[in-house]
């Protein structure tokens, strides 16, 4: 069910604040993040871990900012309509009031504007992903498909510093979604335990929810993890890029780039919409050269 707010208004801070955790930490909770999930568990209880409220965060704010970056690059490389999304809460199932997800972007139908999938965005530092999706965000947009009911989320990223570009599809898988949900109802039975408890002091108190994230290690493979379905929806053919739209781009053109310089503040979309009509006409770009075979 979606709960239509502004992503980062008051409301939409609010509605998040008021579930025990988010999906941008589902990976955290249930041991595919960067650290132990009991860490994260205290971390998590003695203070805000919201990544949206981190604004001292170099990295996050340079990902906040490229998200509407991305997010122009990936309806002219797929032709996809989107729309931003709201906060997403589970209708029914024993997560139910638990958590919540914010995807970065609903796809959706053009003709009835019903959504049809997902959108994720990520805009890594200093390198692209060279070992595929990370797992923490595996179980975040596994986690968004899950509660949103949709069966596929695009999963796309944009290095500026190495100027390479990733986007696959992923589509839900129902087994690992069941092992994860479940470590999930853990984790948040123990937040709300602590929550009662109202204390800070969590190693002085012995509850089963706490007994049971402290077991967990996070280096095993989560059941099914192995199994998930990806797509890869980006064709090289340097130095131009082609996607579902099935028209070529180069990274420059996508990413609005002017002189060299690929700042957020030279990335209009219109712009460039412009720039790649009169590209294709300039350059006469045979239609068999821009519908590759899918």
């Amino acid at each position: 069910m979606e709960i239509n707010v502004a992503q980062r208004s008051r409301e939409w801070f609010d509605l998040r604040a008021n579930v025990c955790i988010t999906s941008s930490k589902f990976g955290d909770a249930v041991g595919v993040g960067k650290g132990k999930p009991w860490h994260f568990f205290l971390a998590h209880i003695k203070e805000n871990t919201d990544d949206d409220h981190m604004a001292d965060n170099p990295c996050l704010q340079h990902g906040i900012e490229m998200e509407k970056v991305i997010c122009e690059a990936y309806e002219l490389l797929t032709g996809h309509k989107t729309r931003e999304s709201g906060v997403w809460v589970p209708k029914d199932g024993m997560l139910k009031g638990l958590v919540a997800a914010s995807p970065d972007a609903i796809v959706c139908d053009p003709s009835t504007m019903i959504p049809v999938g997902l959108c994720e965005f990520k805009a890594p530092v200093y390198k692209i992903y060279a070992d595929g999706i990370p797992r923490h965000y595996m179980a975040q947009i596994q986690g968004q498909m899950a509660i949103t009911n949709l069966p596929w989320c695009d999963f796309m990223a944009v290095c500026t510093r190495t100027r390479e570009i990733t986007l696959q599809r992923v589509f839900f898988h129902q087994g690992y979604w069941q092992h994860v949900s479940t470590l999930l109802y853990t984790f948040c039975m123990a937040v709300q335990e602590s929550r009662q408890l109202n204390t800070r002091d969590i190693n002085s108190v012995q509850f089963h929810a706490f007994e049971e994230i402290k077991k967990w290690t996070g280096s095993e493979k989560i059941q099914g993890e192995e199994e998930i379905v990806m797509q890869n929806l980006l064709h090289n053919k340097a130095p131009h890029l082609c996607g579902p739209s099935k028209v070529l781009f180069t990274y420059d053109l996508l990413l609005g780039v002017k002189d060299g310089n690929s700042s957020t503040d030279h990335i209009h979309q219109k712009d460039v919409i412009s720039q790649i009509d009169k590209e294709i006409e300039d350059q006469e770009v045979e239609r068999e050269m821009i519908a590759l075979d899918y």
